[in-house]
């Protein structure tokens, strides 16, 4: 069974909705799929936003979810840590240094061109992130969610191909 931890700020908006859209692809396709999320300055105990919470229910998608703070017992957890933007990727590797390999932003992972990946992590350049809704309208959380979406197809396909290499 393959553990993918999302994470991104205050694992409220952008992790959750990765979680809940993986979980959720991975139940209907029967993978052998773990999820959970984190936030590198969440809270234990809150609820997600009202925004996620309205999106997800536009979805059709229930989600049950609290928030939690980013940990050692998380990272030793997953085989892959997927963070939202090069801030958490790089805040989670200065933590957790042991655990490098294993980290990297959703987009990044998802990038056929690795070449690029490095470039853009060098030159500061957003492509790779994906943007924080927090405090904004539900059409942003909207566009936001598509995005993620998007990128979690994406990872399936990837993680479909790992998985029958390695069998």
């Amino acid at each position: 069974m393959k553990k993918i931890l999302f994470v991104c700020t205050g694992n409220t908006c952008r992790s959750p909705l990765a979680h809940a859209f993986l979980e959720k692809k991975a139940n209907t396709e029967k993978l052998a799929i773990e999820v959970k999320s984190a936030g590198i300055a969440a809270k234990d105990g809150l609820d997600v936003s009202t925004n996620t919470k309205e999106v997800l229910k536009e979805k059709k998608i229930p989600f049950k979810h609290k928030t939690k703070k980013l940990n050692k017992e998380l990272v030793a957890w997953a085989d892959l840590i997927l963070a939202m933007s090069f801030v958490h990727k790089h805040y989670i590797i200065n933590l957790y240094p042991q655990a490098s390999s294993k980290i990297f932003t959703l987009k990044e992972y998802i990038e056929e061109d690795k070449s690029k990946v490095e470039n853009k992590e060098k030159s500061k350049d957003s492509s790779l992130e994906i943007i924080d809704p927090f405090g904004l309208d539900l059409e942003v959380y909207r566009k936001c969610a598509s995005e993620i979406e998007e990128c979690i197809m994406k990872m399936l396909k990837i993680l479909k191909k790992e998985g029958s290499e390695s069998n």
